[in-house]
């Protein structure tokens, strides 16, 4: 009997969602060390690069990351945040016909 290959596919999921949430949280770090280049000891030239590449990898590492996390994780995020900025008032979602 051959193998489809359909028993990986679980553990790909799973390991692309890992490596998508990673990734996501991997921004946050980088842009935690955008914020603390202003205060670092170096030149003005060294402190513009160091922005620049934290900028780019923060950037990089978001967008990477929601594209292998999925809609459907980002959407229950999503979902989350707005339910925690809402502070428990009930939001009705109205839609136009």
């Amino acid at each position: 009997m051959e193998s489809t290959g359909g028993e990986k596919r679980p553990f790909s999921n799973r390991l692309k969602k890992w490596v998508g949430v990673g990734l996501v949280l991997a921004s946050g770090v980088w842009f935690a060390g955008l914020l603390i280049v202003p205060f670092a000891g170096l030149s003005l030239a060294t402190k513009a690069a160091l922005g620049v590449v934290f900028l780019v990898l923060m950037e990089g590492s978001f967008y990477l990351g929601v594209a292998l996390v999925g809609r459907q994780l980002l959407s229950r995020y999503w979902r989350s945040i707005k339910k925690i900025l809402s502070f428990g008032r009930k939001t009705s979602v109205t839609t136009r016909s």
